[in-house]
């Protein structure tokens, strides 16, 4: 009796693991996507292509007339406990699980730009309030998010592109609204630069010297960027209290803050 119940059951079994999984991990997949997830390279191999490998290997082990030799059977057992560990426990404790960008525009960035719940929590109070950034052709805004394991950082980023007259007076009032770094700013023995060039934009560092209480580098951090060619003004905010010290303020700016992923 029980012989025959263990016979009826393979066959859900199989189902499982060789259609419900796969099906699961593409829908999975496109939620994230439909989420504007960006997917980078440990993101896909952890959570796409291991499950793939992880379930075909299952099969070929299990369900398979394949494999007859007990030996190959033990062996491909070892390398799918392997594969499992190594992808799960490397990727998801010490590498970046996945990043997360939303970006709105028109209509939409007055109705998420400096939403009340962010006010207390994040450094708001150096943004521009919209009525403040002039006539803007077209502004954008950006929420990143990027998750490493218990980790989390975020950044926020208003930018706004102008025609040549209106960019060049919007630009030069950066220098009377705030106050800028002016010499490198160093944590933990590293140096790292106050002023950066990405991709044609030059970004500044407002001044973590103690005259804007909410900054405390590297962990609460304000950049102000300008383009000449784009005609562009980038506000960008930065959080992350785990993070100890910047080495490249490049690097900073377009991995931990994601500016790769709004330009």
């Amino acid at each position: 009796m029980e012989l025959n119940k263990s016979k009826s059951a393979k066959p859900y079994i199989r189902f499982i693991l060789t259609c419900f999984l796969p099906i699961a991990v593409i829908i999975f997949g496109a939620f994230l996507l439909f989420k504007r997830v960006i997917l980078n390279r440990s993101f896909t191999v952890t959570f796409f292509i291991v499950p793939a490998i992880f379930i075909f290997l299952i099969w070929l082990i299990g369900f398979s007339n394949i494999l007859k030799s007990k030996t190959l059977k033990i062996a491909l057992s070892s390398l799918l406990a392997v594969i499992f560990l190594c992808n799960f426990g490397f990727n998801s404790i010490l590498k970046t699980t996945y990043e997360k960008i939303t970006v709105y525009e028109g209509e939409e960035v007055a109705e998420h730009y400096l939403a009340e719940e962010y006010q207390d929590k994040y450094n708001w109070i150096l943004f521009p309030h919209l009525d403040e950034i002039g006539a803007p052709i077209k502004t954008e805004y950006f929420e990143y998010t990027a998750f490493m394991a218990i980790f989390t950082c975020n950044s926020y980023a208003l930018i706004s592109e102008y025609n040549e007259e209106e960019y060049e007076v919007q630009k030069a009032l950066l220098n009377e609204k705030y106050i800028f770094q002016s010499e490198e700013m160093g944590a933990f023995d590293t140096v790292c630069e106050h002023t950066a060039v990405v991709d044609g934009y030059f970004f500044r560092t407002l001044s973590v010297e103690g005259e804007y209480k909410y900054i405390n580098y590297p962990k609460n951090m304000f950049l102000i960027g300008t383009n000449d060619q784009t005609k562009e003004i980038v506000y960008m905010y930065f959080n992350d209290i785990d993070l100890d010290y910047i080495s490249s303020l490049e690097d900073f700016i377009n991995d931990d803050c994601g500016f790769e992923h709004m330009r």
